[in-house]
């Protein structure tokens, strides 16, 4: 048995294992992919399937912040509503309340963009679903995003439909979608494990059916009292 190949094959098997179980780890990626596009646009549509998120977005015009409220004790902020409808294939649609607001402290507020504050939905919700919310109130409620899942398959259309004061039409307006991709991104370690493991079986069976290694002996070193007692032996024998 030759025990240096062995102990190197047991290690490269182990190692094989573990680039084995690495290349089968997987990463669910989800990024927002957009469906549809429009500039300077009002209104914009997309095809979709059944149960297919849809999403509505946009970036405000530079002259919105020029007729906004300028803020109550419930929005302390200068403020604006911008009403949206997501209408589905068969013309149901819903309404939806966003509330952007301006920093009044930036002197330079009514030049820089808004943000969003609030996403209110209006009932009734027809042609998508929305899974956060379990029931809606009359008066709305609060959600995350201007969007949700659709029931219906064919071409859906978001809209902004109302607004306080004149304003430019969206410098960019869309309707997008939510993917979800599973990857692999070790799975180049697969050819590498099997290799290693390929190599550690050829060292461990090299090491196991190999001859035995010589064995080495010592050669003995007489002491000075071993040499002189058998100095004297043979004196003893020659008198």
């Amino acid at each position: 048995m030759k025990r240096i190949p062995l102990i190197f094959g047991v290690l490269l098997i182990f190692a094989s294992v573990f680039f084995v179980w690495a290349s089968n780890k997987q990463i669910n990626d989800t990024r927002t992919v957009t469906v549809n596009y429009a500039e300077d646009s009002w209104k914009v549509s997309a095809y979709y399937d059944r149960n297919q998120t849809i999403l509505f977005d946009f970036v405000p015009a530079k002259d919105w912040s020029q007729a906004t409220d300028p803020g109550s004790n419930t929005i302390p902020f200068p403020h604006k509503f911008v009403e949206v409808n997501l209408t589905a294939p068969n013309g149901e649609y819903t309404l939806f309340v966003v509330t952007l607001i301006w920093d009044p402290e930036d002197p330079d507020w009514k030049y820089k963009p808004p943000s969003v504050f609030n996403i209110s939905v209006i009932p009734p919700i027809s042609g998508i679903t929305i899974p956060e919310l379990e029931e809606v109130s009359p008066g709305g409620e609060t959600v995350s995003a201007i969007g949700g899942v659709t029931t219906q398959r064919g071409y859906y259309t978001g809209e902004i439909v109302a607004m306080l004061g004149p304003g430019s039409p969206p410098v960019w307006i869309a309707l997008r979608t939510i993917e979800k991709s599973t990857g692999y991104p070790y799975a180049y370690m697969f050819p590498v494990g099997i290799g290693t493991f390929l190599c550690g079986a050829v060292l461990t069976s090299w090491g196991l059916l190999g001859a035995d290694e010589p064995t080495r002996h010592k050669r003995r070193v007489k002491t000075k009292k071993q040499f002189i007692r058998k100095k004297g032996i043979r004196k003893g024998l020659s008198a």
